[in-house]
């Protein structure tokens, strides 16, 4: 099995796993610590982040080239993606109570932050053409979108719809042969 394909199996189990930390959570505040709704609320979407967030960034940290710039950016869109999810959470409270508007922006938050890592993460045209190069790859990349267009029949890229002459892919494979060198 790839690592990819393990990462994404364990993706999903551990997915399914942050509903069982939030009922636990959920138990163990109203039964054991006695709190009441906001501060329990409050106890069980705490809990439910960090374990998210530690597990989810566990899962993938080996997957993703990690820059300056994507550390920064994952820090950034744990914040953004909270002030984002506050507004469905206080549409909810206007006609609900408290606790519902905590879940519904807890759970909007952990949508946004997970689909935000999805774009932070992807692998930039350049890490692309030099992760092909690592791997002895001599790849035909698309000049416009960087998609590898190596074994294609036809010189249209599928992913972006640039038309090219063979004469512009040879030269394209030729400048990504100069940058790769240069890094």
């Amino acid at each position: 099995m790839s690592p990819s394909l393990s990462r994404l199996i364990l993706s999903v189990v551990f997915l399914a796993s942050v509903g069982l930390v939030l009922f636990l959570t959920a138990m163990f505040s109203f039964e054991v610590l006695h709190l009441r709704d906001p501060e329990a609320a409050t106890l069980m979407l705490m809990t439910s982040a960090t374990y998210l967030i530690m597990g989810w960034l566990g899962i993938w940290r080996g997957a993703v080239k990690w820059t300056p710039w994507r550390g920064t950016a994952v820090v950034v869109s744990v914040g953004v993606s909270l002030l984002v999810a506050v507004l469905p959470g206080a549409l909810v409270q206007i006609v609900m109570d408290t606790t519902a508007a905590m879940f519904v922006t807890a759970c909007s938050w952990a949508l946004l932050w997970l689909a935000s890592t999805a774009v932070i993460w992807r692998e930039t045209k350049t890490e692309r053409i030099e992760r092909l190069k690592l791997l002895g790859i001599n790849a035909v990349i698309c000049p416009n979108c960087g998609y590898n267009l190596t074994g294609m029949t036809t010189t249209t890229c599928p992913e972006c719809g640039g038309q090219y002459t063979l004469d512009q892919l040879y030269a394209q494979l030729t400048k990504v042969d100069t940058q790769v060198d240069q890094l």
